[in-house]
């Protein structure tokens, strides 16, 4: 199995937590965050911040225990209505 990279991360999770939480947890801005995301060659290009792993894995079980609850509540939801 091969390592997950930045790039592919920042996919996985900024299509559940919005850009602005993630810089907030890395200390950067919005920007810069969008700027980790180009094509190295970019002139514009940033490298991510060095905690990354830690702190998107930390985002993400914190968005999974979050969607976990709200799936129970609509299942309870569910279950009311058919009775």
């Amino acid at each position: 199995m091969r390592p997950v990279d930045y790039r592919e991360a920042i996919e996985q999770v900024s299509g559940c937590i919005p850009l602005e939480y993630i810089a907030q947890e890395a200390g950067v801005s919005e920007e810069t965050i969008r700027r980790t995301h180009l094509d190295p060659s970019s002139d514009f290009y940033l490298p991510p911040p060095p905690n990354w792993r830690q702190i998107l894995a930390r985002l993400a079980w914190e968005r999974a225990a979050t969607l976990q609850t709200f799936a129970t509540e609509i299942e309870r939801e569910a279950e009311r209505a058919v009775l």
